[in-house]
């Protein structure tokens, strides 16, 4: 066990102008660590992805936002299923709406879970369902708790499509760990090693989107124990190519 990795820390040097919080992922995983290969009925994952709306980039429709979430929720679903035919992905919620004051920010999120291939779930929205806010009420979603599911994915780019800029692309990454006590000490490098593999995971996603076009670099990257949490942020350094909204 490393010395460095006993109590929180960090590595690296952000530049202080920096906006770690304008492009990058929330990832927050409640499932068994580490996870099983083939998981149960009732295992659930949820995917989120928010953007900013704005006379430079105005909404169009909530399309590409949804296949977003969807595309990312119903990949994972692959993987942990891959294993086991008799399982697969089903909608257990989903909905598309505008969020703020003055309704500059557009979101759509997806909540899958696993169960027998005849498991219905909801149907999917249609493109006249995604040309104005829908999907599950407020109240829906409170009932369901999409918030509770074993894996959470929330991504976020309130970048420009004129001047996407230069501030690193975050990872925010936590999981929970059993209750620390007083005096002693926590491991760090496993969540650490985790953060950073899933770090790649995304870089990885963000080229699929064509979001993205140098290799991955960390430039910091930190460990912090919250309320029996252990989160690790790695800030990704890489040259953004156009935003997926635009055409």
């Amino acid at each position: 066990m490393q010395e460095k990795f006993l109590l929180p820390g960090r590595d690296g040097e952000l530049d202080p102008t920096a906006n770690i919080w304008r492009k990058g992922i929330v990832f927050t995983n409640r499932a068994e660590i580490p996870s099983s290969p083939a998981v149960k009925p009732g295992y659930r994952i949820s995917a989120g992805f928010k953007r900013a709306v704005s006379a430079a980039q105005p909404l169009t429709g909530f399309r590409d936002l949804y296949d977003r979430v969807e595309f990312v929720g119903r990949r994972r679903i692959s993987e942990l299923t891959a294993a086991d035919p008799t399982l697969a992905g089903a909608i257990d919620c989903h909905g598309w709406r505008l969020l703020g004051d003055s309704a500059n920010i557009a979101t759509a999120f997806v909540t899958l879970a696993v169960g027998s291939p005849e498991l219905a779930g909801e149907p999917p929205p249609t493109d006249d369902d995604l040309r104005a806010p829908g999907g599950a009420s407020l109240a829906e979603a409170a009932r369901v708790a999409p918030q509770r599911a074993q894996e959470i994915y929330n991504e976020f780019d309130f970048t420009g499509p004129s001047a996407p800029g230069s501030d690193p692309i975050t990872v925010s990454y936590a999981e929970p760990v059993p209750e620390i006590g007083d005096g002693d000490s926590t491991d760090f490098k496993p969540f650490v090693e985790r953060a950073e593999t899933f770090a790649n995971s995304y870089f990885n996603l963000l080229r699929h989107f064509g979001e993205v076009s140098t290799p991955f670099r960390p430039t910091a990257n930190g460990s912090l124990p919250i309320a029996n949490w252990s989160p690790s942020i790695s800030a990704l350094a890489a040259r953004r190519k156009r935003p997926m909204w635009t055409s």
